[in-house]
C-alpha cells in the first residue's frame, strides 16, 4: 500500500507544520485517523483531543471516544456542547446543520484556546461534502 503511506506522510507533514494542535475528536474514523496521524507527527504532549458531550451524542460513543483517547495516550477535554439552546437550531431551518456546525466548531475552539492550543483541525474530508 505505497499509496497509503505516502498519503499519511503528506498528512504528518502537515499537521507537523502547523506546531502544537487541538483536534476536534469525535470517536469516528475520520478523527480517528487525524488524532493518531497529529499524535505521531506532533508527538502526544503537543496535541489535545476536544471532544464534545451532547445529548446527540451516545454515552457509548463517548465512552468509546474517551477509550481511544487513552489507549493512544492523548489527553482529552470534554467540551459539554448545549445543543438544543443553540440560536434557531430548535427551530429546524434548512441551515441547521451549519448553524449546529458553526456553534460547534467556535466551542472547541474555544476550549483548545483555554488549553493553550490556537490551532485546530478537524476531519471532514472531500466524501464528506454534499455538493460532490
Amino acid at each position: 500500500m505505497p499509496e497509503w503511506n505516502e498519503k499519511y506522510d503528506v498528512l504528518c507533514r502537515t499537521l507537523s507544520a502547523l506546531g502544537p494542535a487541538a483536534v476536534g475528536f469525535s470517536g469516528g474514523v475520520d478523527s480517528a485517523l487525524l488524532l493518531r496521524a497529529a499524535a505521531d507527527a506532533l508527538g502526544k504532549d503537543r496535541v489535545i483531543a476536544v471532544t464534545v458531550r451532547s445529548v446527540c451524542v451516545s454515552q457509548s460513543e463517548q465512552e468509546d471516544a474517551a477509550g481511544f483517547c487513552e489507549a493512544l495516550g492523548v489527553r482529552q477535554i470534554i467540551v459539554d456542547f448545549p445543543v438544543l439552546d443553540v440560536p434557531g437550531f430548535r427551530d429546524n431551518p434548512p441551515e441547521r446543520c451549519y448553524v449546529c456546525k458553526r456553534a460547534l466548531f467556535e466551542a472547541i475552539m474555544e476550549a483548545a484556546a483555554a488549553q493553550g492550543y490556537p490551532t485546530v483541525v478537524e476531519g471532514t474530508n472531500r466524501d464528506d461534502d454534499p455538493g460532490d
